[in-house]
């Protein structure tokens, strides 16, 4: 959308999409297509776009009437330039957007990152079964509001069940696909990017981050942080920055090849947005130790708990627990373990008792 005035217009195809999304009306002008919002409605239409997948760029006018008025550009159009962009991952991290309409919110705004290398034969998995994994994938998800980062590597088979676990207990809002992926792994990850979840999906190569680019891409992030630090702050502040700075060195180092791959085209991708400097802080990017990867429940998973709970009874819904595990072990399978009945389990039972036994208009198939 082009700042025009008091107007923001857009020409094309953008304004046959816009009268769309947007239930405004396109009209053509001089052979162009166009259809246009009022500038203070700005906040309210960016996020209906971004809500429905799109990625939005906004031009503004960046010299105002006067400005051209006594310039070397009297006689010319006014100077626009690409401002800001929006995307669902990042919408709510954007500062100078407003508040919008509440529907147009998500529960989870993460960037997830998907890089993948092939593997031959069979592996051991890390609990001794032999498994046939024939790929090994590596993650990151960004969530980019907040500053929360987790990251991982792992094996898969051929039915992708680890990725399909993380994707599901993540649900990310924008995926970023780093090619070269397997017909397995891309069919996963589109499907999950439907209409259901309406996540949008942008695809990166990773042709550049081999022979050590993608580590060379994540060391020029935090030297131009170092850079760019201020110099004129008092010493032990600027030793404490420092040594932060080298730890995170450090961590970045130690993390799996395809992890760093993905925190490339993370950083690549962020750059665009002006929020690739999230990834440097300590806080932001903790230790995989850290890292915990909570175990969500979709309504299928409520209904298959309902089938089970049917047939084995409700001594099973009562004395079974999830158990959320590290996430460097990815919850691929829901564990069931007898557990002593206490106030938190008790109150997960009767949730999920309440959700099952109560009627519901919409019947679950």
């Amino acid at each position: 959308m082009i700042e025009v005035g008091c107007k923001y217009r857009f020409f094309g195809q953008d304004a046959e999409t816009a009268a769309r999304v947007l239930g405004i009306y396109a009209h053509m002008n001089h052979n162009f297509l166009t259809a246009s919002i009022p500038t203070v409605r700005l906040h309210v239409h960016v996020r209906r776009l971004v809500s429905a997948g799109y990625k939005v760029g906004v031009v503004k006018q960046t010299e105002t009437a006067s400005i051209k008025a006594h310039g070397l550009n009297r006689g010319g159009p006014f100077c626009r330039g690409l401002s800001v962009l929006y995307t669902k991952a990042t919408l709510e991290a954007a500062q100078d957007l407003g508040g919008g309409e509440d529907e147009c919110g998500s529960v989870s705004n993460y960037l997830l990152c998907v890089v993948e290398k092939s593997i031959l034969g069979e592996r051991k998995s890390k609990s001794g079964v032999e498994g046939g994994f024939d790929v090994i994938i590596g993650i990151v998800g960004v969530e980019i509001s907040t500053g929360d980062v987790v990251y991982g590597e792992f094996d898969d088979n051929f039915l992708r069940s680890e990725l399909e676990a993380v994707v599901v207990s993540l649900s990310p809002a924008e995926l970023l696909l780093g090619d070269p992926l397997s017909k397995q792994t891309e069919k996963l990850l589109l499907a999950f990017a439907g209409p259901s979840s309406n996540a949008r999906v942008e695809r990166a190569s990773r042709d550049c981050l081999t022979d050590g680019g993608a580590l060379a891409e994540v060391m020029t992030l935090y030297e131009n942080m170092c850079v760019d630090s201020p110099s004129d702050s008092m010493q032990g502040n600027e030793l404490t920055e420092h040594k932060s700075q080298q730890m995170e060195v450090k961590e970045a180092m130690n993390l799996p090849d395809l992890v760093v791959e993905a925190l490339a085209l993370t950083i690549r991708h962020l750059n665009g947005f002006g929020f690739e400097r999230i990834l440097c802080s300590s806080a932001g990017f903790p230790p995989q130790n850290n890292n915990v990867l909570i175990v969500t429940t979709s309504s299928n998973q409520v209904y298959a708990f309902d089938v089970e709970a049917r047939q084995l009874g409700e001594w099973s819904v009562r004395n079974t627990f999830v158990l959320p595990k590290r996430f460097h072990e990815f919850p691929g399978e829901v564990i069931g373990l007898s557990f002593p009945p206490s106030a938190r389990v008790e109150s997960q039972r009767s949730c999920f008792v309440q959700t099952t036994t109560t009627p519901s208009p919409i019947p679950f198939w």
